[in-house]
């Protein structure tokens, strides 16, 4: 089931003109989250995104405007049906 996922991702950050996401450190990251995470019944978001845009440097990387884009993982429990 995560394949049709990334997959989707993989066409939205397209379709975005983002570079493709690394599926296999996805994978891992999901892996890794869902480990750290056990729970009977849950879920699992992966956010993609460009990284800082031209007109948002951070305090983290001050007079850089451009940045890698970057994934987030998280995991929550989804009550029983």
């Amino acid at each position: 089931m995560l394949t049709l996922h990334l997959d989707r991702l993989t066409r939205s950050a397209r379709g975005l003109g983002l570079p493709d996401p690394d599926l296999d450190e996805v994978r891992r990251a999901c892996a890794a989250v869902i480990e750290a995470n056990p729970m009977e019944l849950g879920r699992l978001r992966v956010t993609y995104t460009g990284g800082l845009s031209r007109s948002a440097p951070s305090a983290a990387t001050p007079g850089r405007a451009w940045s890698s884009p970057s994934a987030r993982r998280a995991a929550a429990p989804t009550p029983p049906p």
